[in-house]
């Protein structure tokens, strides 16, 4: 019975030592007092990683630059996510709501005109039947706003 409970116990601990283990990762950032472990940062690269590694690059550093640009891409995806989250809580609103009043809300979209005149610009290059091309012209405009046409 004794051998029992001894067992019984190294398993609790080692159980408890993985555990933290596995909690405790190496704080990579804070965002607003929230920290941002190693762990949370290649979780959230582990797609991209797994691309990389399929297709490594050669020589050795090229990867190495690779798999560093994939974890700055991870981390700044996820401070991105605290910073709109946090601004959300702040203005009282959903995380699409205040993506939609701060980003959509702030993109030019083209009159029917500046379509109609980028389309005669451009039809030379355009394939598809006029009715077809102008609302993809229209999107193209908007998701190129800031340019001049």
């Amino acid at each position: 019975m004794r051998i029992h409970q001894a067992l019984l116990m190294a398993g609790l601990l080692a159980a408890v030592s993985l555990a933290a283990a596995q909690t405790t990762s190496k704080v990579v950032a804070t965002v607003n007092g929230e920290n941002i472990t190693e762990q949370q940062m290649l979780q959230t690269a582990s797609a991209d990683l797994s691309k990389l590694d399929a297709n490594r690059p050669q020589p050795q550093a090229a990867y190495e630059r690779a798999k560093l640009e994939v974890h700055w891409k991870a981390l700044n995806s996820i401070i991105e996510d605290k910073l709109i989250a946090a601004g959300a809580a702040r203005s009282k609103m959903t995380r699409e709501e205040l993506l939609n009043a701060e980003v959509e809300s702030n993109v030019g979209t083209p009159s029917a005109e500046e379509v109609e005149q980028f389309y005669e610009a451009n039809k030379a290059q355009i394939s598809i039947p006029k009715a077809q091309a102008l609302p993809q012209v229209r999107q193209y405009m908007i998701d190129s706003s800031g340019r001049r046409y």
